[in-house]
């Protein structure tokens, strides 16, 4: 794994991106490099399997293709049957279609009230996502304060009770059967299944970030907030599944079994549900300088070939040679910032058919507006976000306008073992 530079974090950052490529040289050659047009830089990139549809607050709302699948089947499906071979109105998949569409509303509004909050409390809001399958709000600070923490996480189930109790409310008005009886039930069942499903205490549920947000104030640190939300939540399964497995067996019920069982289950698996959150809180304690480290500088010219060679030999020569992870920075002689080339770029286009002695470093690199861009003061957290929803596992940090250091997925890693005890 990558290590951090001997010389510590902050250190030695400035004028180590002056090394030549081709002797790999770490040392001093001519002063700091600096780059003015480099700038932060958060890059947009569309989420899996999503369409561009509008902007909302400010940044971009992606749909799901899955949406203009139900569309389409939807609108065959109202086709008569007498007029194209279309299925019954009154069928199978045009209430299953209606259904996906009352899904998507609740989707819809339960996303926009994480939005709502995530801006009125300037924490970042990098995009939106809807799909019928599920959506998601994407921020660039993933570790706000305790309190805003829980109003973005219990926001999106608390809209869609909201959107319930105004069915509860509607239902008494309207009349006992035609389209408004449909549209309140195509609402109501949706939304409860979607707000009670999502304060449950797992950690990729809203509830589980709520949890770990309300027990933060009475814990160590993010890390023991963690590990303790985990706890209380396998707690809360097993307890409650336990009583009505209790009640049952008093009343001489065997199925009483089966929930004391099924509370077990859960609890273990709720407890296996963090998903890397411990690690993640352990990297929300600590800004960039702490992990970042310095970076390999290589002209736009350079042969590509001669790179992928020399990158070779250093990591598997002979003798074995100490290697750091380190980026390739893509850098011409005025200072100016390129691109980046990371270990995980090189081995994805090693393999490929070109024509290697023709090709440059600035044919193969990752250009710089695709590269995410930070100051040593952002949370190593948010650098984790940019690194894996951008196109490169690699963030620059700039300060000044100067180029300190760079992060990468090795940096992180080496943060959290070394202050995992």
């Amino acid at each position: 794994m990558g290590l951090r530079a001997p010389d510590g974090p902050a250190g030695l950052m400035r004028g180590r991106y002056t090394a030549d490529v081709l002797s790999m040289s770490e040392r001093d050659e001519g002063g700091t490099a600096t780059s003015p047009l480099l700038t932060t830089n958060a890059p947009s990139l569309a989420p899996d399997g999503a369409m561009y549809g509008v902007r909302v607050f400010g940044c971009p709302v992606y749909f799901g293709i899955d949406i203009l699948i139900c569309a389409l089947v939807l609108a065959f499906a109202l086709v008569p049957a007498s007029g194209a071979g279309g299925m019954d109105p009154d069928g199978l998949a045009v209430w299953a279609a209606l259904w996906a569409g009352g899904t998507l509303v609740g989707i819809t509004f339960h996303e926009l009230a994480h939005a709502f909050w995530v801006v009125v409390f300037r924490l970042g809001l990098r995009h939106i996502f809807v799909g019928v399958q599920g959506g998601h709000t994407a921020l660039l600070r993933p570790d706000p304060p305790w309190f805003q923490n829980f109003i973005v996480s219990v926001s999106g189930p608390l809209a869609n009770l909201a959107i319930c109790g105004a069915c509860w409310w509607w239902e008494p008005l309207a009349p006992d059967a035609g389209w408004q009886a449909n549209t309140i039930h195509l609402l109501f069942w949706p939304n409860l299944s979607l707000g009670v499903f999502n304060l449950l205490p797992y950690f990729n549920m809203d509830g589980g970030h709520a949890l770990r947000a309300l027990l933060l104030p009475f814990s160590k640190d993010r890390r023991k907030a963690a590990a303790n939300a985990r706890l209380v939540g396998a707690v809360l399964f097993a307890s409650a599944f336990g009583v009505f497995g209790v009640l049952y067996l008093i009343h001489g019920g065997w199925t009483g079994f089966i929930f004391i069982g099924i509370g077990l289950w859960r609890a273990v698996t709720v407890w296996q549900s963090s998903g890397g959150s411990e690690e993640f809180a352990t990297l929300s304690m600590y800004p960039v300088s702490e992990a970042m480290g310095p970076g390999i500088r290589v002209r736009p010219e350079h042969s590509a070939r001669a790179l992928l060679e020399a990158h070779i030999k250093k990591r598997h020569g002979e003798p074995p040679t100490d290697f750091v992870q380190r980026p390739y920075v893509v850098m011409d002689d005025r200072g100016k910032v390129h691109g980046v080339l990371t270990e995980a770029m090189i081995s994805e286009i090693a393999g490929e058919a070109w024509d290697w002695a023709h090709l440059t470093v600035a044919q193969v690199m990752t250009p710089v507006d695709k590269v995410p861009v930070v100051t040593p003061e952002t949370s190593t957290t948010t650098a984790l976000v940019l690194a894996a929803q951008s196109e490169c596992d690699c963030v620059l940090v700039i300060e000044d306008g100067e180029l300190v250091g760079c992060v990468t997925y090795a940096h992180l890693d080496e943060l959290v073992r070394s202050h995992a005890a």
